[in-house]
């Protein structure tokens, strides 16, 4: 058939998804042109009278992914926030969404056939991916399965420490600190400070196959992680703040970062190293010409 051009927004769309009763069509929406991070809404098309109108205007997240319920009277969303990417649930008359699931990184859900359960994938700094249902009111989210289990119990692995640092200007700064295996606070520790791409993204409470925390600690380095100026997840505000200054308050949120790092007896201030690819690469270039406090720089 025929195409038909269905928005008109001069910033970005994408995402689109039709109601199963196809009475609607919900996609994600930037408001600013040619500005890849600005905040992604939730935008409903009435296919009938052709009205647009935001579900999440004034929520303050970026939402990534939308799911339809089979009843299209709500939609399931994914969306970062503090460190973490959780599942929101809104309904079409739209408003702040609830959260239906709580630390972790959730995505990929499916709103099972009575719409009264939601499925989806979860992992965190300490496991890889699993299944697990919530319901759509949300609560303690049950696992489905542990396919992991067998291997995660012969791997020694500590929980990550979540800290919040403050940054330039006074603003919370968040951080993840993961210690190895074996660790005792009465010994001194190599340090690897990490530096995250994007710029504009985070370190989430998430397992990665890529760059995995845990895999660099096992070889007896307290990792950090930090989300300084510029990480999504945080606010828009925080996320923009890094915009045509790589290498101003961002720079100042890491060294508050490694500050109190420093701070801490059982860091080796000696034996610090940093570490960072894409835009955390650019950040390494940036450390070799404005600090000496790291011995290392990958």
């Amino acid at each position: 058939g025929a195409r038909r051009q269905v928005t008109t927004n001069p910033a970005a769309d994408g995402c689109p998804r039709y109601s199963p009763d196809g009475r609607w069509l919900a996609y994600r929406a930037m408001k600013r042109p040619g500005f890849e991070a600005d905040r992604w809404q939730v935008v409903l098309l009435n296919r009938e009278t052709g009205a647009l109108r935001s579900l999440t205007a004034d929520w303050d997240r970026s939402v990534e992914g939308l799911t339809w319920s089979p009843d299209s009277r709500f939609l399931v969303l994914e969306a970062e926030d503090q460190a973490t990417k959780r599942l929101w649930r809104v309904g079409l008359e739209g408003g702040t969404p609830e959260a239906l699931t709580g630390g972790g990184a959730a995505s990929e859900p499916t709103v099972l056939r009575d719409a009264s359960t939601v499925v989806f994938s979860r992992s965190t700094l300490n496991a890889p991916a699993e299944l697990f249902s919530v319901p759509v009111t949300g609560g303690t989210a049950a696992p489905l399965t542990q396919l992991n289990a067998p291997v995660l119990a012969r791997v020694a692995m500590n929980v990550p420490e979540s800290v919040t640092v403050r940054g330039a200007g006074g603003t919370p700064v968040q951080m993840w600190i993961l210690q190895p295996p074996g660790f005792d606070p009465a010994r001194k520790w190599p340090l690897v400070f990490w530096v995250h791409g994007g710029p504009q993204g985070a370190f989430l409470d998430s397992w990665s196959y890529r760059w995995n925390a845990q895999l660099w600690a096992a070889q007896g380095y307290v990792v950090a992680l930090p989300n300084p100026r510029g990480s999504t997840g945080f606010g828009q505000r925080f996320t923009d703040q890094i915009s045509h200054d790589w290498g101003g308050r961002v720079y100042r949120d890491l060294m508050a970062c490694l500050d109190s790092l420093e701070k801490r007896p059982w860091i080796d201030t000696q034996r610090m190293a940093a570490a960072g690819a894409s835009y955390g690469g650019y950040m390494m270039n940036w450390f070799q010409g404005n600090t000496d406090r790291f011995k290392t720089l990958v």
